[in-house]
């Protein structure tokens, strides 16, 4: 829980291996209908399972190409 002007601190951790799947089942199990699905990533994790029927955009930190959706890359 953050509050108005608290400092955040963050620190990165990882590097890759992502779990794309569960934020779409998720969606799927909570019978949420969005518009779209925007997934901030740098792609580094399995892909392979059944598109959802909305649109998704994967604003992506390397070059690699979602293959599903759109892709658009994202400076950082």
């Amino acid at each position: 829980v953050f509050e108005p002007y608290d400092d955040i601190k963050f620190e990165m951790h990882g590097g890759g291996g992502t779990k794309f799947e569960p934020a779409f089942t998720y969606v799927e199990d909570n019978d949420i209908k969005p518009v779209a699905l925007i997934y901030l990533t740098d792609l580094m994790g399995p892909l392979k399972f059944t598109p959802p029927n909305y649109p998704t955009l994967w604003c992506c930190t390397t070059d690699l190409i979602a293959p599903f959706g759109e892709t658009v890359p994202l400076s950082i």
